[in-house]
């Protein structure tokens, strides 16, 4: 589970130079590069990220939950985790064409405001992710012999 932490760092880090990005403390000439290389992170990197979750990891830690007393709460985050990732797409479409329009000028109130939704409700989820769900994954699939897809997901992520 640690390779699903340590995607989440990365992303934070990724996320608070977005958000300086949309506040305009980004150099004006490092404008071009820094919303191609936000573009990027979130589209080939959290993106994917999230359906990796969705395919296989969320799938492997119900199956392990099965017939424990815990599986209704696993449902419950599942269900939360999914809500979670469609609200930070939705909200990243919109500030993805904003951060689009910066090539040709300065950031809008409106842009700073998507850029902070996005933080928030990222830190907010990938917090949850890690002190609630990972463990419990953690612990469940621990006590069963992990398929393929886990495996994968867990350690070539």
């Amino acid at each position: 589970m640690n390779k699903f932490s340590e995607s989440h760092v990365r992303i934070l880090g990724a996320l608070e130079r977005l958000s300086q990005l949309a506040r305009g403390e980004v150099a004006r000439d490092a404008v071009s590069s820094a919303v191609q290389a936000s573009i990027a992170m979130f589209d080939d990197v959290v993106v994917p990220h999230h359906r990796l979750e969705e395919t296989q990891l969320f799938p492997s830690v119900l199956t392990a939950a099965r017939g424990t007393p815990r599986v209704g709460a696993i449902e419950a985050m599942v269900r939360r985790m999914t809500a979670e990732h469609k609200t930070i797409e939705d909200v990243w479409v919109q500030l993805r064409e904003e951060l689009e329009h910066l090539h040709f000028g300065a950031a809008s109130a409106r842009c700073t405001l998507l850029a902070r939704r996005l933080v928030t409700a990222y830190t907010l989820h990938a917090a949850f992710e890690e002190i609630e769900f990972l463990p419990l994954a953690e612990d469940l699939v621990g006590r069963s012999v992990p398929d393929a897809a886990l495996t994968h997901c867990m350690y070539e992520q």
